[in-house]
């Protein structure tokens, strides 16, 4: 799991790629993403192998997980996690 310090008055982009886990030949076909309450998930994207979310929020001294669920367009499924800090900086 990824792990990131995240200014609670920022507004980011993070992103996880998927190259590694697609099978030769296979896709991602949906990418949908969850938070822990209290930090706030804006846009997201699905680019090719990798995923992108806009974030912003939290509270300081706070630790939020944000999870992404794929599916491949061979119906395999998968979950990665990245791991928010909320620090001011």
């Amino acid at each position: 799991m990824d792990i990131f310090i995240h200014d609670p008055q920022a507004t980011l982009v993070y992103g996880i790629e998927w190259a590694d886990w697609l099978a030769t030949g296979d896709s991602l076909a949906t990418s949908t993403w969850t938070a822990d309450d209290g930090i706030t998930l804006g846009n997201d994207e699905l680019d090719g192998t990798e995923t992108r979310v806009i974030v912003s929020g939290g509270t300081d001294k706070t630790n939020y997980r944000i999870t992404n669920h794929v599916i491949s367009a061979l119906g395999l499924e998968d979950d990665r996690s990245i791991l928010l800090k909320v620090r001011h900086r």
